[in-house]
């Protein structure tokens, strides 16, 4: 069975370069190279794509809503192209306040991970924090807030940190880590 990032280098191979690259531009050199070009001919590409996000029960606090996305990864590439698929295919997605991404992949020799706070402090570094914590790797995981108009100070952590962890234990990424707290219990 051939694996999506599989299928995705064999589109990209068979795309023919003159319907990527508008014929009145110039083919770009590595001195002008356009990534955000690049990016959007790989979402054209592969906007029929049906990714299969597993979503966390959506948690509503004073107004403003939460929801956490997680999807399995192999490179930070691919979690790109992911999170940029969702936020063109997805208009409520799009329009969220705020959409904090983590992402933790062990590729070979080499480990990736990173975050984005999109705006809502110190969120994505503890968002990545709580997947060290589970040791969860080869996952993304994308936490969209609504803001309702009421500020929720530091509770708005933990709600994040709520509804990524229950994408992770729904996709069986947190399989080790609710194991631990059974036998703790």
């Amino acid at each position: 069975m051939e694996s999506l990032a599989s299928r995705i280098a064999n589109q990209r191979n068979e795309a023919n370069a003159e319907e990527i690259i508008p014929k009145h531009e110039p083919e770009p050199t590595e001195d002008t190279h356009d990534t955000n070009g690049d990016l959007e001919a790989m979402l054209n590409l592969n906007l029929n794509l049906n990714l299969n996000w597993t979503l966390s029960v959506p948690v509503t606090e004073k107004k403003s809503i939460f929801i956490a996305r997680a999807i399995p990864v192999t490179d930070p590439t691919l979690a790109s192209t992911y999170l940029q698929h969702l936020l063109h295919t997805d208009k409520k997605v799009s329009k969220a306040t705020h959409n904090i991404t983590a992402w933790r992949i062990k590729g070979g020799i080499a480990t990736y991970q990173d975050c984005n706070d999109d705006g809502e402090t110190a969120a994505g570094g503890r968002l990545l924090h709580l997947m060290q914590i589970m040791d969860v790797w080869d996952v993304m995981v994308v936490v969209s807030r609504w803001y309702g108009g009421v500020q929720l100070g530091p509770d708005r952590f933990r709600i994040i940190n709520q509804v990524a962890r229950d994408a992770l234990v729904r996709g069986g990424w947190g399989k080790v880590e609710e194991e631990k707290r059974r036998g703790h219990k």
